[in-house]
């Protein structure tokens, strides 16, 4: 499952490379995807819906002469996807009562988490998320 979700993701970086990129149409079925993945409120969703082109007089006077607004764009939808990886890789090692406290940011329930588990176990836990 979270290898199909890793090709999906990988799918809309490689749509940023095509040469009849259209922005809308892959914000469009970008924030479907991340909506699915993380929730419709998750920061990654709500960027890459916020993204666009912007060619305001403040912009293009204030940047140096290369700036490309499109491919500030694609910059910022590339590195929101390529976290979404790492995430989905780093998700996959914790246990899901630990991710859901995560997730909720439940820093007591948290700490009562780790407090109850065994040293091996919290070692294990930790060797594999230096792994990477």
């Amino acid at each position: 499952m979270r290898d199909a979700k890793i090709r999906l993701l990988k799918k809309q970086i490689n749509k940023l490379d095509q040469d009849d990129f259209d922005l809308e149409a892959w914000k469009v079925s970008t924030q479907l995807l991340l909506t699915q993945l993380f929730g419709k409120f998750d920061p990654k969703t709500i960027t890459i819906r916020d993204l666009k082109i912007d060619y305001s007089s403040t912009m293009l006077r204030d940047s140096n002469a290369n700036y490309k607004p499109i491919d500030t764009c694609k910059k910022k939808g590339r590195e929101i996807l390529e976290l979404s990886i790492d995430q989905l890789l780093l998700d996959q090692k914790l246990p899901s009562e630990l991710q859901i406290l995560l997730d909720q940011k439940d820093q007591e329930g948290i700490h009562k988490y780790l407090k109850g588990q065994k040293k091996e176990d919290l070692i294990g836990l930790l060797t594999a998320l230096l792994s990477d």
